[in-house]
């Protein structure tokens, strides 16, 4: 039995043919420094204030609401999820 251009060919098509959708998400990674970030923040507004002892971190201050930035150098970038935690924190978009 061949698998021609008969019905064994029709059937075994029909068997193997799906219907897929494809649901494409798109996200947008963010990579930036303190530095940068600060910078963004400080055209929105943003206040910032330095902490006595070198913790390395700085209080940010944007409409009534605060985060910690901390500042690990020019060439480390912060995680995806810190910024955007820092934005949820400071109610920016």
């Amino acid at each position: 039995m061949g698998l021609g251009l008969g019905t064994g060919c029709i059937a075994l098509c029909n068997l193997f043919h799906t219907s897929v959708d494809f649901y494409i998400s798109v996200e947008y990674i963010i990579f930036m420094n303190s530095k940068e970030l600060e910078k963004l923040l400080r055209r929105l507004g943003a206040t910032f204030e330095n902490h006595k002892g070198g913790s390395g971190h700085r209080t940010v201050r944007l409409n009534g609401k605060t985060s910690q930035l901390p500042r690990h150098g020019s060439r480390k970038e912060l995680g995806t999820n810190l910024v955007e935690k820092i934005k949820k924190d400071l109610g920016v978009k």
